[in-house]
């Protein structure tokens, strides 16, 4: 993806905490993702999903999530019917 060109003198942004406002995947630091509420506009860095949590695979432009974020290393999204995504063991 395209990387924003800072104007020198000036430091690029550090990537975001978690809690810390974000636009793309990029802005967050690892182990995080872009999740964008469902019930309004505001995106944040949030933790991945650890086995067990909720979790999603559908992401939007610029690697945003909405809802939840996707699963952590070595976990995978699974669809639990009627309608959960869960975080479980890659095997």
């Amino acid at each position: 993806g395209q990387q924003p060109v800072w104007p020198i003198g000036i430091p690029a942004p550090l990537p975001g905490k978690k809690g810390h406002p974000c636009t793309t995947a990029s802005s967050c630091s690892t182990g995080l993702c872009c999740l964008k509420q469902p019930n309004n506009s505001s995106r944040t860095c949030q933790p991945l999903g650890l086995y067990g949590q909720a979790c999603s695979e559908s992401q939007i432009k610029g690697g945003v999530y909405i809802g939840h974020c996707p699963c952590g290393t070595g976990l995978r999204c699974r669809y639990f019917p009627p309608g959960r995504h869960i975080c479980v063991n890659k095997k």
